[in-house]
């Protein structure tokens, strides 16, 4: 294990210039170094060289998208050279011996206690800059679905347990959602959730949803079945921060909690069974202990099935969380009026309470005596609020325009197979310190290899005579512009192979590629793997 040396200067007054170290020999030039003390702190370098890097990062929050924040989110870090470096922020400063001035008292006393206190608490002093990534933007390279998400609260507290409002919007949905707390954009809060039936009789999900299988089996409706894999997408459980995992049925060998495990998911969590009011809910235990639990059930519209020209409804459904809690009895209550979240409260203290408008959206959100206000748009095309502004505290506010990427839809048929005209779509972000980004999403086709070819003489004309197609039409990002006070323009455009597909057992397997043009005129050319 390497070490690195921190310098640090002390003023002292009557003594003469004091080395201490570890293990080293430092040469010093005293005639610089009158009346200073010098102490040379030895810190574990990591393999990067970066000292206490890990544990800043541990320290740091969920504030790597700094655009995201309602705040400007800070970091400490180590300027690298051969010079000394001031490790405030980084690493403990040490007191000196004596804890006073030389003889007739006055001087120092020790390190600037303001100082002290931010090193040992590990507050951060330097600002992190936005990327351009800034505006919560993320976008799928396989397909070019594009999404946004936004933190707009987040209250640390003396646990690592999350208390948030977080938003999300996916243009990909296809379809406007009156439940939305947002809006347009949905509360983004932990939950399991799937895609089922909205049709008589099919149960929407079982009473037994947690210790029966999750697949809910093929569905006969209208004249025509619909297989499992048309219409559901499997069971997941989404982590705000974290990402999403898709959940497993019967564990063979379950990892932590013992018995009562009837599930677990791809990054080793175990699921557990709970009774909520004769109604099955569900407790997942993290790999560290975290347990969340799943038992508030509500459905939501999705886009329905379309098959032979007619369409089976279907609902997503979710099964939201009421409480997390660690290993050490902290815990994270979510308040539910009904299915409405109201408040969010900690054991620790810390409480966001939520507030609702006439329409049902969220009008405002307060913590810590402070107020985060959401302003909306009636879209006059199609009768829907849209939020258009997100108020800080301090007055300063995001400005957001995406009615025209969330209400466009494909052209019915597939437009390469029936020649019908690209459907685009176009809308913007502008962030509270000015930086505006414009959004183009644009029809695009994108194959799949190993489809099952069953014959279906009732298609289209214009489309291949098979219940599934080779390939699907998606709205896919092709343009991200930034631009802002002092910035220069940046633009990226985003290019698919829009390849075809192919059959199964065809031996066809062709190339799925997206490239990326750059502002700085350099690309990227990312190859997608076809199973």
């Amino acid at each position: 294990m390497s070490q690195r040396l921190f310098l640090f200067s002390l003023v002292l007054f009557g003594m003469g210039p004091v080395y201490a170290q570890s293990n080293r020999t430092v040469d010093v030039d005293a005639s610089v170094l009158t009346d200073e003390v010098y102490y040379l702190i030895p810190v574990d370098d990591d393999e990067n060289g970066n000292g206490n890097e890990d544990e800043d990062e541990d320290n740091q929050g969920s504030s790597g998208n700094a655009g995201n924040n309602g705040t400007s989110s800070t970091q400490s870090g180590t300027t690298k050279g051969d010079s000394a470096t001031s490790a405030i922020g980084t690493s403990a400063v040490m007191a000196p011996p004596g804890g006073g001035g030389g003889p007739g008292g006055g001087g120092s006393s020790g390190p600037d206690p303001v100082h002290e206190t931010y090193a040992r608490q590990h507050i951060k002093e330097d600002l992190t800059p936005y990327g351009v990534d800034l505006l919560g933007e993320s976008f799928d390279l396989g397909t070019g679905t594009l999404s946004f998400n936004h933190t707009d609260v987040s209250i640390p507290g003396n646990n690592g347990l999350e208390v948030a409002i977080r938003r999300t919007v996916n243009t990909a949905q296809g379809i406007y959602n009156p439940d939305n707390e947002f809006g347009d954009w949905e509360l983004d809060i932990p939950r399991l959730e799937m895609t089922v039936s909205a049709e008589a009789p099919y149960p929407r999900w079982r009473n037994n949803r947690c210790s029966s299988y999750s697949d809910p089996g093929d569905i006969y409706y209208f004249g025509n079945w619909y297989r499992n894999y048309e219409y559901w997408n499997g069971l997941k459980m989404h982590i705000p921060g974290q990402g999403v995992q898709t959940v497993l049925d019967n564990p063979k060998v379950p990892l932590k909690s013992g018995g009562n495990v009837k599930k677990s998911t791809t990054q080793y969590w175990d699921i557990e069974c709970t009774n909520v009011g004769g109604s099955e809910g569900f407790i997942a235990t993290s790999p560290n202990g975290i347990r969340y639990h799943f038992d508030k059930i509500r459905y939501l519209p999705a886009k329905g099935v379309e098959k032979d020209f007619k369409v089976m409804g279907r609902k997503r459904a979710q099964a939201l969380a009421t409480r997390v809690e660690d290993r050490f009895g902290n815990y994270v209550n979510y308040n539910y009026t009904g299915t409405t979240l109201n408040s969010i409260t900690s054991s620790d203290g810390r409480t966001i309470t939520i507030n609702y408008g006439s329409h049902g959206q969220i009008s405002s959100v307060v913590a810590n005596g402070r107020t985060w206000t959401y302003g909306y748009t009636v879209n006059t095309a199609s009768g829907y609020d849209f939020l258009t502004s997100v108020t800080w505290p301090n007055g300063q506010s995001w400005s957001i325009d995406l009615d025209e990427l969330i209400l466009a839809e494909t052209t019915p048929g597939l437009y390469l197979q029936c020649g019908a005209a690209r459907v685009s779509a176009t809308g913007t972000v502008t962030h509270p310190y000015g930086t505006k980004g414009t959004y183009t999403i644009t029809e695009t086709a994108h194959g799949r290899t190993n489809v099952p070819k069953v014959s279906n003489t009732s298609n289209a004309n214009c489309t291949e005579p098979y219940h599934a197609q080779r390939s699907y039409d998606v709205l896919s990002l092709t343009q991200k512009k930034l631009e802002g006070p002092g910035l220069s323009t940046m633009t990226w455009n985003y290019i698919y192979s829009e390849n075809q597909g192919g059959w199964a057992g065809d031996g066809t397997n062709p190339l799925k590629t997206t490239r990326v043009n750059k502002p700085d005129g350099s690309l990227s050319l990312i190859h997608i793997s076809e199973p």
